[in-house]
């Protein structure tokens, strides 16, 4: 049996809580993906040229659920909101599968809206959820385990849709039941998490908010006006969210064209094809979009989306078909939950907590639903008004995802300017501040804080590089190894090991040397993982520990593993120490104090002789 807590890095009591939002973000999507394939399929069979009137109308009923959220966020706990919410949804969908029985055509456009209220709140609230019951140093730990939970969601159900529907063993309108159950147990999920993480969820609501966080729709406006920096950020994502609108809507219209008046088979394609999407943006997440963020940043990350979507675009305009189609809401979906997501994240970086939590959440709403209703007034025109074909809308597209790689080159140049200035007035705190994979453009910002200054400036300047998920590195790190502060060598040596670095290997066993016992004890961490090497055999068997100051740092690396056996022999050795007699008694007990202050908790240490 696979032991989950080990798997993800995560501590014991943490994998209830990360297990539970796993499931939830897993069931949400999943809802989301059935959701979208039968809304699209059933809309498109009544209104097959009506789609912009959907995407505008979904817009403005998104923007009054978001608006009645918050508001009720106000007046409710987070716990009755969120499943009140849930609940909602899922008595929604029902009603609207008992009306699909009576045919009543405009149904269709408030599932289409539901489905796409549903893929923008859901998602919200179990973020929400996450952030108040994980701490920044949990999530960081968790984050590697939840990020899956969607992506598995979305490949799981997308598939298992497809083979609903490919068999006959459901009618597409009775699959909005099924969704409906999905959402009850999301709720179930919400309610479980809050009984298991009760205290830190309790008074949820009660809380005030930060003084500079803003507290609504009109707070989050004026705090995005005030920042040229977020407001950059926002015209970043709005002009994102309106490419992708008008190439999903390119995307179902020639899959629509390609499958006729066959729903079942339309439903099916769109589940598959999100099945497959999931699974390959799984891979491309795992292998790749770290190692290219730190091979070249940024500075390609944020240009990487659109640019894929120019190329794709001429090939459905040039041969419009379901093959150039799916590569072009292909390459989109790929990219955006991978690459273009983890360096979108990275610009949040130098933003406040308290100020990113609230401003975020407004663009992923509000701003990204915005978008979708601009999209559907483009559409109106070109397609509805000029009878532009999905393929020759990509003309309009191409024009709108140029200006999407203008804005990028603005954002990229202003984020390095407001990293820059978050670093020198140390606005940027580490324990409070959590990124993705931090890419090279980062760490060369990061580099330069620690080329000049005095310890507690180089100490903030190496707790930046572990505000990332995945540790980060840079060869400035090797140069502080040799520095004249023991807090400053031990803090870059756990940054190098943690990184992997194994060019350090023969300074790191000069270390063992090191008149610190803290860098004696990281660089035998570094040398039992890295090299292999047993710390007891350092130690040899005759000198019956001799050596003191590395037999204190054997002593404290062995307790902070915290297992029993090491334990046990921290603890027969460091009795030792203190028990020499003769003239180098005193030298011993100093050595073995110095251990002892270098172990967390270390009077449990004593607590039980070993038999």
């Amino acid at each position: 049996m696979i032991d989950v807590g080990k798997a993800f890095g995560i501590r014991r009591h943490e994998v209830g809580p990360a297990s539970l939002l796993f499931f939830y973000l897993f069931l949400i999507i999943g809802a989301y993906i059935m959701g979208q394939a039968v809304g699209n399929a059933l809309f498109l069979e009544v209104f097959p040229r009506h789609l912009p009137y959907a995407m505008i109308g979904s817009a403005v009923m998104i923007g009054g659920f978001v608006s009645t959220y918050i508001r009720l966020s106000h007046r409710l706990r987070l716990e009755m909101l969120v499943i009140g919410t849930l609940l909602f949804f899922a008595s929604s969908f029902c009603l609207f599968w008992w009306l699909t029985r009576f045919h009543y055509r405009s149904v269709y456009l408030l599932v289409y809206a539901w489905v796409y209220a549903l893929g923008a709140m859901g998602p919200m609230m179990g973020w929400t959820l996450a952030n108040y019951t994980l701490t920044t140093r949990e999530a960081r730990r968790i984050f590697s385990l939840i990020q899956l939970g969607p992506i598995l969601g979305g490949v799981f159900i997308g598939f298992f849709t497809a083979d609903v529907m490919r068999h006959g063993h459901l009618r597409p309108n009775t699959l909005l039941l099924v969704v409906a159950l999905i959402l009850v147990g999301c709720a179930m999920l919400v309610k479980l998490l809050f009984q298991r993480a009760g205290p830190r969820l309790a008074e949820v609501g009660l809380a005030p908010a930060a003084h500079d966080a803003p507290r609504n729709f009109q707070q989050s406006v004026r705090v995005i006006r005030k920042s040229p920096y977020l407001l950059s950020i926002t015209a970043l994502i709005a002009i994102g969210c309106l490419a992708t609108s008008i190439l999903g809507y390119q995307f179902f219209l020639i899959a629509k064209d390609s499958y006729g008046h066959n729903t079942a088979g339309l439903t099916a394609f769109i589940a598959r094809f999100y099945g497959y999407m999931g699974l390959i943006t799984l891979v491309f997440q795992l292998a790749l979009t770290g190692p290219l963020l730190r091979a070249f940043g940024i500075r390609v990350g944020l240009f990487a989306l659109p640019v894929s979507l120019l190329a794709s675009s001429l090939g459905v305009f040039f041969a419009t078909g379901l093959v150039t189609g799916s590569i072009l809401r292909g390459s989109h979906y790929i990219l955006r939950y991978s690459l273009d997501k983890s360096a979108t994240e990275l610009l949040y970086l130098p933003v406040a907590p308290e100020v990113k939590s609230q401003v975020k959440s407004f663009i992923d709403t509000f701003v990204w639903r915005s978008a979708d209703g601009i999209a559907g007034l483009v559409l109106l025109l070109f397609a509805n008004v000029l009878k532009f074909s999905p393929g020759k809308v990509s003309l309009v597209n191409m024009v709108i995802l140029f200006g999407w790689i203008a804005v990028a080159y603005a954002v990229r140049r202003e984020y390095l300017n407001v990293l820059r200035q978050a670093i020198e007035r140390r606005t940027l705190d580490p324990e409070r501040t959590a990124a993705g994979v931090l890419d090279s453009t980062t760490t060369e910002v990061l580099a330069e804080s620690l080329k000049r200054g005095q310890e507690q400036q180089l100490l903030y300047g190496l707790s930046l590089f572990e505000t990332g998920r995945e540790p980060g590195r840079h060869p400035v790190l090797r140069g502080l190894l040799e520095h004249a502060s023991p807090a400053v060598r031990q803090r870059a040596l756990r940054l190098l090991g943690d990184a992997g670095d194994q060019k350090i290997l023969p300074q790191v066993e000069k270390m063992l040397k090191d008149e610190s016992p803290e860098v004696r004890t990281e660089a035998l961490h570094y040398l039992a993982l890295h090299a292999g090497r047993d710390p007891l055999s350092l130690l040899e068997a005759d000198s019956d520990f001799t050596d003191y100051s590395l037999a204190g740092s054997v002593a404290a690396y062995l307790a902070r593993t915290r297992q029993p056996d090491n334990l046990a022999t921290a603890q027969a050795i460091l009795q030792g120490m203190l028990s020499r007699t003769g003239p180098d008694a005193p030298r011993s007990r100093v050595e073995a104090a110095r251990a002892l202050g270098a172990i967390p908790a270390a009077s449990e240490l004593f607590k039980s002789r070993p038999c």
